[in-house]
């Protein structure tokens, strides 16, 4: 199965400016996320999606690849990853690569290891999942309304009801995706 690896990272943040190049423990926030994707044995490829050149930049320096630039369109605050990520693939199928699963990559999540994006891709070709989502427990001091749980046959639903602030979207031939906020 050819995978790939999607690793978004626009400039304009807003919260914490400039976000995916600060550094975290001496390492900038998107160089966490590209080293682990690197290390990952089960993607076929790694593309940087970014509408800055900045990060463009530093996208290479740390071992990336980066085919196109995003458009202005797709960079903004309410952006859904959705769009990013279809982008991504019709750019890359018009040079006439094809993918059977996107895997995406945010540098909001510097914690993932290659052995994590490896098991997910795994758990994805193993079951003929349609999707594979990577969750983790909720401590007790935050608020359970946003809880997932998981059924026996392996569905996520909200604890608590109502409906989910996640969407978990199933498109191309297969996706598969960490938490995609719902905008």
């Amino acid at each position: 199965m050819k995978i790939l690896g999607v690793i978004t990272a626009r400039g304009g943040s807003k919260g914490v400016p400039r976000k995916n190049l600060k550094e975290l423990c001496g390492k900038a926030l998107l160089k966490y996320t590209i080293d682990s994707a690197i290390h990952a044995i089960t993607l076929s490829r790694i593309i940087l999606s970014t509408d800055d050149p900045e990060i463009a930049e530093a996208g290479y320096k740390y071992g990336v690849d980066i085919p196109f630039m995003r458009p202005a369109e797709l960079a903004k605050d309410d952006t859904p990853t959705l769009p990013v990520l279809q982008h991504a693939v019709r750019i890359l199928e018009e040079k006439g690569e094809k993918y059977d699963a996107v895997c995406l990559l945010q540098p909001t999540n510097p914690l993932r290891t290659s052995v994590q994006i490896d098991a997910c891709s795994n758990l994805l070709i193993n079951q003929e999942a349609d999707s594979v989502v990577t969750i983790t427990p909720i401590p007790h001091n935050h608020n359970p309304y946003w809880a997932y749980s998981q059924r026996e046959d392996g569905a996520l639903y909200l604890c608590m009801g109502g409906k989910s602030q996640y969407l978990v979207v199933s498109c191309f031939h297969k996706l598969f995706i960490e938490m995609v906020p719902f905008i």
